[in-house]
């Protein structure tokens, strides 16, 4: 004698009710996700004579100094994972800390003629600025002039 076992509504709809349900998850996260995110600080200095600021909506703080010198740069906030991207276009040496408060110093550039490089630091939260030395080098009949720099912060 066969046994007639009815399965329940939920047995038998298993798939759609699974596809409903992703289905609202992903209307919700369409909803809720435009919502979620930050304000990012856009800065640019120029150390060779005016500063620009910008402010735009993203998820990223970047600043932006460019210079033709040896520069010390103004104060900026920092944390976490940073990263540094530079370029140089002179023919003498180009090097590049960041310093904290406490004078400790972070590697981060160090070139020797038209240079383009990146790197990434972890620093502790607190106030940093970048140092920036640029050299004059001999030709042979003459010392070159200094060359532009630019340096761009994310984090």
């Amino acid at each position: 004698m066969a046994l007639n076992k009815e399965k329940s509504w939920f047995g038998k709809h298993s798939i759609l009710t699974v596809f409903l349900i992703f289905f609202g998850i992903a209307i919700v996260w369409s909803i809720i996700k435009p919502s979620i995110s930050d304000s990012t600080l856009s800065v640019n200095r120029d150390y060779s004579g005016s500063n620009n600021v910008a402010v735009s909506q993203k998820q990223k703080i970047v600043l932006n100094f460019t210079g033709n010198t040896d520069t010390i740069t103004d104060p900026f906030h920092a944390e976490g994972l940073v990263f540094f991207k530079g370029r140089y276009s002179g023919d003498s040496n180009f090097i590049v800390h960041a310093i904290d408060e406490s004078g400790n110093r972070e590697y981060l550039f160090n070139g020797i003629g038209q240079y383009t490089g990146t790197k990434s630091a972890t620093l502790d939260s607190g106030n940093y600025r970048l140092q920036i030395e640029v050299g004059t080098s001999y030709t042979g009949s003459s010392f070159s002039s200094k060359g532009n720099w630019n340096i761009e912060v994310t984090n």
